[in-house]
C-alpha cells in the first residue's frame, strides 16, 4: 500500500494508467473509493492519482480541527511528492473546495480544475447544505464508520461529524475564500 508522510500526516494514495496526471479528490465523508467508476475510465488515457484526506479512509487523523488550508497543504505536498505537476485536478464536494483553495494558492501545481458541486455555491444556502447533511448522518453512519475502518472506533463522529458541526457553527475563514477568491484562479477551471 503506498503513503506518502507528508508533515505530521501518512497520506494513503493509489495510482493507475499513464499519460498525463489526473488527480480526484474526494467528498468530505468520502474515501478514495468514491471514484471507482472514473478511476477505471479515466487510467486508459491518464495518469489517475486518488487520496484518502486526511482523517479519511487509511490517511492518519493528526488529531486537533479538520482545516481546509491542512487538506489543500497535503494535496500540495502529495502533488510535489509524485513529481506530477502540473496535474488536472477533479474535486468532488469539499474536494473540489479543496481544488478551489489549491488552484488559487498553488497555481504551478494545478493545470485544469473541474469543480463538481462544491459546497456553498451549488446549495441555496449554507445552512441548508450543512442542515440536510447532518439530517442524513445517522441513516450514513454504520456505512460511514465501515468505510473508514482505518481510524479509531467511532472516528466518524467523533472526529469527521464534530469537525464538520464546527464548521456549521462558524465558517472557518479559509472554506470562504475558497469560494469568495474563486475568481482569482487563473486556470482552466469547470
Amino acid at each position: 500500500m503506498p503513503f506518502a508522510t507528508l508533515n505530521n500526516t501518512r497520506l494513503y494514495y493509489e495510482e493507475e494508467g499513464e499519460g498525463s496526471p489526473i488527480l480526484l479528490l474526494h467528498n468530505y465523508f468520502g474515501t478514495l473509493e468514491a471514484w471507482s467508476a472514473q478511476r477505471e475510465a479515466l487510467s486508459r488515457e491518464y495518469r489517475v492519482v486518488i487520496a484518502d484526506a486526511r482523517g479519511h479512509g487509511r490517511t492518519t487523523y493528526p488529531g486537533g480541527r479538520l482545516r481546509l488550508i491542512d487538506f489543500a497543504d497535503d494535496i500540495a505536498q502529495l502533488i510535489r511528492f509524485l513529481h506530477i505537476a502540473p496535474t488536472h485536478i477533479v474535486g468532488s464536494s469539499h474536494g473540489a473546495k479543496v481544488g478551489l483553495h489549491l488552484a488559487r494558492e498553488e497555481p504551478r501545481l494545478v493545470q485544469t480544475l473541474t469543480a463538481v458541486d462544491p459546497p456553498h455555491l451549488a446549495e441555496p444556502t449554507t445552512q441548508a447544505y450543512m442542515e440536510r447533511v447532518e439530517e442524513a448522518f445517522p441513516a450514513n453512519e454504520e456505512r460511514l464508520e465501515s468505510e473508514h475502518a482505518g481510524q479509531k472506533p467511532e472516528h466518524v463522529r467523533s472526529v469527521l461529524l464534530r469537525n464538520f458541526m464546527l464548521d456549521k457553527e462558524e465558517t472557518p475563514r479559509d472554506q470562504a475564500e475558497a469560494i469568495e477568491l474563486a475568481g482569482r484562479i487563473a486556470c482552466p477551471t469547470l
